[in-house]
């Protein structure tokens, strides 16, 4: 193993991919590495220097890569910083701690700190969204609003999902392949250009990389109902791994500044949120 990968070879097969990808960006970016208590942190920088901050924090198993269709819009009006989220095959550090602890809020104020910010926005998706739900509920005062995109840690995963995915993963390439538009979402519908070199690579990062084991349990409600910022939480209609009704009911009942949107059709990964997100932080 080196890392989260099975070799070195596994490890820059998978970031090769991800510089291929970085290079289409359509906007340029700052690349710095920050020093942190769980090893070095890569964060992608985009936007006026003197705009509101916006951190971006990615889905599991995945990378910055995600945001690539978000940033000629939101970096119009804020200053996006797209953190590779360590333990993720991104330039991060592999350090995966446990969720149980509060390892990542302590990750993530570090990485506020290098980046000299007292507060800003966050947007959170999958794994991410914990990581900022999480971090919203210890660190309210660091947090201005918070967008989470089919979070984890707000319902208990599906068992008859991971039990799903796991059989498909064990058919070879086409079960990883059907695995993944299983997980997302996307068996019923016709992919966009995006959609298909994003799932590509998520292919590669199946057949190189360890994928992440812990799924973060579900936040007690006494830590959820400190969520004090204002909030915007979008489900998928369709989502495998998290119910989006009980994760919509859990989030009315507790946290008073959250607004709960559904869309109906959307999977795990839910359609381009760009101008959604937008709207809501400009409000």
């Amino acid at each position: 193993m080196d890392g989260i990968y099975w070799t070195r070879s596994a490890r820059e097969r998978v970031w090769s991919t991800y510089r291929a990808m970085l290079a289409t960006s359509p906007v340029a970016m700052q690349e710095g590495r920050i020093q942190t208590r769980n090893g070095e942190t890569c964060v992608f920088t985009c936007g006026p220097p003197q705009a509101a901050p916006l951190v971006l924090l990615h889905g599991g198993n995945v990378n910055s890569a995600m945001w690539l269709r978000s940033l000629p819009t939101w970096s119009k009006h804020f200053r996006v910083h797209a953190v590779d989220v360590i333990g993720d095959p991104g330039f991060s550090a592999p350090t995966r701690p446990p969720c149980r602890t509060d390892e990542h809020a302590l990750w993530l104020e570090e990485v506020f700190s290098s980046l000299k910010m007292e507060r800003a926005h966050i947007v959170g998706a999958s794994f991410g969204g914990w990581i900022a739900l999480d971090f919203a509920t210890r660190r309210p005062g660091a947090v201005d609003r918070l967008v989470l995109l089919a979070p984890a840690g707000v319902v208990r995963v599906s068992t008859a999902a991971t039990i799903q995915i796991a059989t498909l993963m064990l058919m070879g390439a086409w079960g990883r392949d059907r695995a993944l538009l299983r997980l997302f979402g996307l068996v019923d519908t016709s992919l966009t250009e995006d959609q298909q070199s994003f799932l590509a690579f998520c292919g590669v990062v199946q057949r190189n990389a360890l994928s992440r084991l812990e799924v973060p349990a579900p936040i007690a409600d006494e830590q959820l109902g400190r969520l004090s910022a204002r909030t915007l939480a979008v489900l998928g209609g369709r989502d495998i791994p998290f119910s989006s009704d009980a994760a919509g009911r859990r989030l009315r009942e507790l946290c008073p500044t959250a607004t709960v949107q559904t869309i109906p059709d959307a999977g795990h990964a839910l359609v381009d949120p760009t101008d959604l997100v937008q709207e809501f932080l400009s409000r």
